[in-house]
């Protein structure tokens, strides 16, 4: 059935989203850690860029946060819609017989 897996896909494409989402957070918390860490990390340059990079790991979880909210209901929707196929494909059969 069609419908199944367009949902199917749905559903995996945000856990994928959220889970990239939160390799972006770590990777950019890396280099802010990396940046932390060199001689001239204490330079206005390199706090600088260590500012950057916190704020782009803020940004990640910000938008994971987001999107979860956002999607919350979705699986709800997906029920719903799931039970309205089985009603219509219920009623149809009946009146075949």
């Amino acid at each position: 059935m069609r419908f199944t897996e367009e949902v199917e896909l749905l559903n995996e494409e945000m856990q994928r989203v959220l889970r990239f989402l939160a390799w972006r957070q770590k990777s950019w918390l890396s280099k802010a850690e990396f940046w932390s860490q060199r001689p001239d990390g204490n330079t206005p340059h390199g706090e600088g860029l260590k500012a950057y990079a916190q704020r782009q790991a803020h940004i990640q979880i910000n938008l994971a946060s987001q999107f979860s909210a956002m999607w919350l209901p979705i699986p709800k929707l997906i029920a719903e819609a799931c039970q309205q196929i089985l009603d219509s494909q219920q009623t149809l059969n009946a009146t075949k017989v």
